[in-house]
């Protein structure tokens, strides 16, 4: 498997391959962000087909409670891993890992991500992987465009846990 940041030509082969259903592609609209280099987008190829995805947002978390609790705290969103035969497999885990050496070579300390307090898989994984959490409870609300231009608002209860990372120094063999 190879992970390494979205770049323009991937846009096609995501939404072939991973569809987000909606007006926009959620894949343009991660790319379009990581353009204006307020975040990164991580995709997970596997024989050519791209199987996984992940982003920092370099700023946090864009609700207010939360970022006010955690600032200075990119967070880790938009984890997901296609079809849905390849979970289980290594590949949110190794997603993960990537993003939080990219996010520690960055100078950054701690992460975060958030998850919907009902996913307890999810939640399973984060603890098993050094997240503990800061934020017990927060509304994550959100919108997509249907294919018919119908804006949708969603939101569900959820928790933000944070890892505390090495920095980069410390995890090089030169220093």
């Amino acid at each position: 498997m190879e992970i390494r940041t979205c770049d323009q030509s991937d846009l096609e082969i995501l939404d072939r391959y991973i569809p987000t259903g909606g007006q926009m592609s959620h894949h343009r609209r991660r790319f379009e962000r990581q353009s204006r280099g307020t975040a990164a987008y991580l995709v997970a190829w596997l024989a050519g087909r791209p199987v996984g995805h992940l982003l920092i947002i370099w700023a946090g978390c864009d609700v207010d409670q939360v970022r006010w609790e955690t600032a200075g705290c990119p967070e880790l969103n938009a984890l997901g891993v296609w079809p849905p035969e390849q979970r289980r497999q290594g590949t949110g885990r190794e997603l993960l890992r990537q993003a939080e050496m990219l996010v520690s070579a960055h100078g950054y300390r701690v992460v975060g991500l958030g998850v919907a307090n009902g996913n307890l898989e999810a939640t399973r994984l984060y603890r098993s992987l050094g997240y503990v959490a800061r934020v017990q409870r927060y509304v994550d609300r959100w919108t997509w465009v249907d294919h018919d231009g119908v804006e949708h608002e969603e939101a569900e209860e959820a928790s933000f846990l944070v890892k505390y990372l090495e920095t980069a120094k410390k995890r090089s063999p030169i220093y």
